[in-house]
């Protein structure tokens, strides 16, 4: 048999091809002879079946084929195509152009975004290694509708058909409607005052993708999470809502932990503007602590809530505040306890001083329409870090 022809070389990259796809083409594996459609082989199971296309080069030609083919096809899709996390991997019919087969890119192996890539498929869910070939180009997430790059696509001589257009971003003309994940990344990121391009930029993925999965219902890979977690200096457990039905602190203790006493500077800057706080009361069934949504307002504790709860119980007497925060993956946490005498507030024009510097609504709904006040006569703060900080 003579060496593979350039012929033989493209018939066996477009093999590799329909073997990435998961698609059927009969051929025989020349290692083990069997006839297969590839699917079942890649990336795992027989990670060395070599293509014999029927009428094609001999086994050994094959072998050389693939080898080589392998290569140049790596270099030259390398040299010219460049993914982020959340772009697509379309591929398309030589023919006619039309999709054959897309999947959200879920991991990247080269900080330039080179192939190969980690493909999540839309039609099966399933995550796959991918060498991109002639067949396919990226779709490119941007920061918006009608933004979107030109696709990068491995060079090829082929005469290519219409590419399909289109994008999976977040659809253009709708409200948000984010997913209990996306919530959770969109505030967790207005927290720490980032944007979405530079949460983005820290996570290595498209700012389209990032919107997407804050404005839509959407199931990120375990990868974007990690990257998204990392990017906000957060855990995935808490971006998915984990450990939501468990009491916090469920973590081993550190090996070398110290406490610290807070300054009053510090504890005002922990109890920030707003949050959610604890108040202690005496009531006549016994004493009692409640959760209650809170605002900071001329270095005062104020706080929404009925006359018939408990929280109104604190009226008229000197009552303890207590805010707080643990940082689970890391074992570390601060508290702040304030203390003080709480009064109703009367006066109209304090109330709706309140009403327009509220951050939020009571979390728990209802008819909350008295404020209370609690004006700080002792203010103390602990922080537990590693000995060594």
């Amino acid at each position: 048999m003579s060496e593979a022809t350039t012929t033989d070389l493209y018939e066996v990259t477009m093999a590799m091809s329909y073997l990435r796809e998961g698609m059927t083409r009969p051929a025989t594996c020349s290692l083990c002879s069997s006839a297969t459609g590839f699917a079942p082989h890649w990336p795992s199971g027989h990670p060395d079946h070599r293509v014999l296309i029927p009428g094609g080069p001999s086994r050994a030609a094959a072998r050389r084929a693939w080898d080589v083919g392998l290569q140049r096809h790596s270099e030259e899709t390398a040299a010219i195509m460049r993914a982020q996390l959340g772009d697509q991997l379309v591929v398309e019919s030589p023919a006619t152009g039309a999709t054959r087969r897309d999947g959200e890119i879920v991991g990247l192996h080269h900080e330039d975004g080179t192939p190969p890539y980690d493909v999540r498929w839309s039609d099966s869910d399933e995550v796959t290694l991918v060498f991109p070939g002639p067949d396919a180009h990226i779709r490119h997430l941007e920061h918006g509708p009608g933004n979107a790059r030109e696709p990068s696509r491995p060079r090829t001589d082929q005469a290519g058909g219409q590419r399909s257009g289109g994008s999976r971003g977040t659809p253009s003309g709708r409200p948000p409607n984010p997913g209990d994940i996306g919530r959770r990344v969109a505030t967790e990121r207005r927290r720490r005052g980032l944007t979405r391009e530079e949460t983005a930029r820290r996570a290595g993925m498209a700012p389209a993708y990032l919107a997407y999965v804050e404005e839509r219902p959407s199931s990120p890979t375990t990868a974007s999470l990690i990257n998204l977690a990392d990017a906000l200096g957060t855990t995935v457990v808490a971006l998915r809502g984990g450990g939501a039905d468990v009491p916090p602190g469920q973590g081993q203790a550190l090996l070398h932990p110290q406490l610290l006493d807070l300054g009053p500077d510090d504890c005002r800057a922990l109890l920030s503007t707003h949050g959610v706080g604890r108040v202690a009361v005496s009531t006549p069934g016994g004493p009692a602590v409640v959760p209650v949504n809170y605002e900071v307002v001329d270095d005062a504790i104020a706080f929404r809530t009925a006359p018939d709860s408990v929280p109104a119980a604190a009226v008229g007497s000197e009552v303890a505040f207590e805010v707080d925060h643990v940082d689970e993956a890391m074992s570390e946490g601060w508290s702040v306890l304030v203390v003080g005498p709480a009064q109703v507030v009367t006066e109209p024009d304090e109330v709706r001083k309140l009403v327009g510097r509220a951050h939020t609504e009571p979390w728990a709904g209802g008819g909350r329409e008295m404020w209370v006040s609690i004006r700080p006569t002792r203010v103390t703060g602990r922080r537990i870090t590693p000995a060594e900080r």
